[in-house]
């Protein structure tokens, strides 16, 4: 029913910016939108002063190109 592509990064602990995971299938600056629902359904361990976070993503098979990037703001 999908294809399953990991994702995974690490933040810094205890820096006011927070992250986001976002898509796009045109790589354009206003087409990105945040990935729904991407931190609660994460892993997050403990490095120390790191956390890295990992997040499954369900696709359809044979998806438009869609693009990722974690974004802190």
């Amino acid at each position: 029913s999908g294809n399953q592509i990991p994702l995974k990064f690490f933040r810094p602990k205890g820096i006011p910016e927070q992250a986001a995971i976002e898509s796009s299938t045109t790589l354009a600056p206003l087409s990105w939108m945040e990935v729904p629902n991407w931190e609660t359904a994460s892993i997050i361990t403990d490095f120390g002063d790191y956390e890295c976070i990992e997040f499954t993503l369900t696709v359809p098979p044979n998806p438009d190109n869609t693009f990722y990037r974690v974004r802190f703001e």
